[in-house]
């Protein structure tokens, strides 16, 4: 594949997001959730705050803040690497589990920084899965309203934007 022209620079935010080919399924159990966000600690966390993450059965979304301008060698080219490799051993298939080269966007602006939070959240929403973003289990959304030290997610960026949890939620969900 080409080289990404589009760069990871320091202090940027960025949405990562990929499907599975043909859109299928990249994510077929609870335990295919839970061991890639255990690769977004192991290999993202070193390199870029996580904002806000989705992850849906056939697709998935990342909002991350680069600390290290080498993100793709050291920790996006490692996750989806291991990751294939993981599932298709599982799952005894063969061949490319997403379905391209990762897409990222540059998010430039609050705004535009707080539509694609939302946006996020409200993906298992908008797909039908549940009636909440607080239902789907496999999102950085819980990680808002129930704040835990020990979590991937550095909520403390987004929050600076609301007045209280309370604002945040009617924000999110309206």
């Amino acid at each position: 594949m080409p080289k990404r022209e589009l760069p990871f620079l320091k202090d940027h935010y960025y949405h990562i997001y990929n499907r599975g080919t043909n859109r299928g399924v990249i994510f077929f159990s609870d335990r295919n959730y839970s061991y890639f966000a255990d690769r977004l600690r192991k290999f993202v966390v070193p390199s870029a705050g996580i904002i806000a993450y989705c992850l849906m059965p056939n697709h998935f979304h990342l909002l991350i803040k680069v600390n290290d301008e080498k993100l793709i060698e050291k920790s996006l080219h490692p996750l989806f690497v291991s990751y294939a490799k993981s599932v298709n051993n599982e799952q005894n298939r063969i061949g490319p589990l997403f379905q391209s080269r990762y897409q990222a966007l540059v998010i430039e602006g609050d705004s535009y920084l707080l539509e694609c939070v939302n946006y996020i959240h409200l993906n298992p929403v908008k797909a039908g899965l549940v009636s909440s973003p607080e239902l789907w289990r496999f999102s950085s959304y819980r990680n808002y309203l129930y704040p835990d030290t020990n979590s991937i997610v550095d909520t403390s960026i987004i929050m600076n934007f609301f007045e209280s949890l309370k604002d945040f939620q009617d924000f999110s969900e309206s």
